[in-house]
């Protein structure tokens, strides 16, 4: 995906589950930040920041991961998952990855990422090691988050 500026911008445009725009406003005031000031340190706009602290719209992880490191918080301090409840996607987001960056990190397509998030193919040992290693999460962890996904009710994101 290209954007306004010209530059590559491999994003994802899931809506971001679990983010809580009042801890992440809290976040920016507290690091005592103006909506413009965290925009530009972020590389986004004044008008998104204020998107996402109202509800308007939902992060994209890349451009959260950005304000997050500028807000020096973790992006788990403002997307809130119960982790017995968490999907693939979701630890995915919570190191702030996107899928093509996540499926570089483990030799895998987007693709493939995209369909083992969903449960829509098998998960290999060989797959769940590697994503074991990128999202810091034990074997255990990636099983149970796939397993979560392949066997949610039809129409349930992942």
């Amino acid at each position: 995906m290209v954007s306004s500026d010209g530059r590559t911008n491999p994003m994802s445009r899931n809506v971001l589950r679990g983010f809580d725009k009042k801890a992440f406003a809290v976040a920016r005031k507290a690091a005592g930040m103006s909506r413009g000031d965290l925009a530009r340190l972020a590389d986004t706009t004044a008008a998104t920041i204020h998107n996402w602290e109202i509800g308007a719209t939902s992060p994209q992880i890349d451009f959260l991961a950005r304000a997050a490191k500028v807000l020096n918080i973790e992006i788990g301090d403002v997307v809130v998952t119960d982790p017995e409840q968490r999907y693939l996607s979701d630890y995915r987001c919570l190191v702030g990855l996107t899928q093509p960056q996540l499926g570089k990190v483990c030799g895998l397509t987007t693709t493939t990422i995209t369909r083992i998030e969903r449960g829509e193919i098998a998960l290999t040992d060989k797959i769940a090691a590697a994503l074991t290693a990128a999202l810091g999460i034990s074997e255990a962890q990636v099983k149970r988050a796939y397993l979560k996904a392949k066997h949610r009710p039809p129409g349930t994101p992942a």
